[in-house]
């Protein structure tokens, strides 16, 4: 893997990224907002990676548990972003792109639920209901293929 592909990959990433972080967040706080009565306490979840798994049961936004919990998941989501411009075929077909977007936001998945330790989880599993944790997964493969399809870096190539 040649420098520039990860340069070209990394800096795609944060745009993907970024747009996946922006998209789960709205899912993720509408999700609360609804089932909880608490916007943030699902953006809380992730702050448990450094206060503990008492963190996702937090009420109330709080730069300790709130802004924490959303810089956490804004940095997973640049990482899925940077997997995604990896993976992600170079070729011009939708369905393509869009198959890698939700094979990535099923890795995301099996990596979140089956293989890391429970305190690096999202969190908001555990103040969520099935439904809202399927809705902020579908939101991962949505941002990505949104942000592959609206992306020409593929057609210019590496930055030179």
């Amino acid at each position: 893997m040649s420098a520039d592909n990860w340069k070209t990959a990394v800096r795609d990433g944060m745009r993907s990224g970024s747009w996946l972080s922006l998209i789960s967040t709205v899912i993720l706080v509408a999700c609360g907002k609804r089932e909880r009565g608490d916007a943030a306490r699902a953006i809380n979840g992730p702050s448990q990676w450094l206060w503990g798994r008492y963190a996702p049961h937090v009420r109330g936004a709080s730069l300790k548990h709130t802004l924490v919990g959303y810089l956490i998941h804004h940095a997973m989501s640049v990482f899925w972003g940077v997997v995604y411009e990896r993976v992600r075929p170079k070729s011009d077909s939708r369905l393509a792109t869009i198959t890698a977007a939700g094979a990535v936001a099923a890795a995301a998945y099996i990596a979140d639920f089956k293989i890391v330790p429970k305190r690096f989880s999202p969190g908001f599993e555990t103040e969520l209901s099935r439904g809202c944790l399927i809705a902020a997964y579908v939101s991962i493969a949505a941002a990505l293929a949104y942000a592959a399809l609206t992306s020409d870096s593929r057609r210019r190539g590496p930055p030179q």
